[in-house]
């Protein structure tokens, strides 16, 4: 594909899920095919089991962060990130939610209440209706490893045709990221995920 004038995507949630190991291999898979890229992150109380997220920017872009309202694409590796981040969303954003749920210090001392998938659904709906919740863990432990569920969100995020950029670049980049033993579980998880984006 050409390269677009700008094009942003968000990956959100608890650390230790991999959304930074995603943003990278998206970003690698933009700069091999000669797009501007451009990355920051935003952690919360902790890197592992707080609240993080991703900005991915292409294009002609010149801040790291992704403005409020500016996100083309949103990926939430856990369910209820997602609303963390919605403000982030244009309209008529591709949101991909992996149907996932860790609940947060709040919800298990009983002080917060974690958000219903219809609560989820109908805070989104105003913003955009392109919001798919995808299996992306269930699908991650049946290829044998629960750690490839954010390379399945990716390719569900290619499944829907809204990268700009061919699945040739995305395989060229996880094959350069991963070490080679890892290769071969990850191209599964990319095109299990291309398949539900799909479907």
């Amino acid at each position: 594909m050409q390269e677009t004038l700008e094009y942003n995507i968000g990956i959100c949630g608890i650390g230790g899920q991999g959304n930074i190991v995603a943003a990278r291999v998206l970003a690698n898979a933009a700069m091999n095919q000669g797009i501007n890229v451009k990355i920051g992150e935003l952690y919360g109380s902790a890197q592992r089991g707080g609240a993080v997220i991703s900005h991915v920017r292409l294009g002609e872009v010149f801040a790291p962060l992704i403005p409020r309202g500016r996100a083309n694409a949103l990926i939430s590796l856990e369910q209820g990130e997602v609303l963390r981040y919605a403000h982030l969303l244009m309209p008529k954003a591709t949101v991909l939610v992996n149907n996932y749920q860790i609940a947060p210090t709040s919800v298990k001392i009983g002080k917060a209440t974690y958000p219903e998938t219809e609560t989820i659904k109908s805070t989104l709906a105003p913003i955009t209706d392109n919001v798919k919740f995808v299996n992306a863990t269930e699908q991650a432990l049946d290829l044998g490893n629960s750690r490839v569920a954010n390379i399945i969100m990716i390719g569900a995020l290619a499944g829907t045709t809204k990268l700009p950029m061919p699945d040739a670049e995305i395989e060229g980049a996880i094959k350069a990221y991963f070490p080679p033993k890892n290769v071969d579980i990850n191209f599964d998880a990319f095109h299990r995920g291309k398949e539900l984006g799909q479907s």
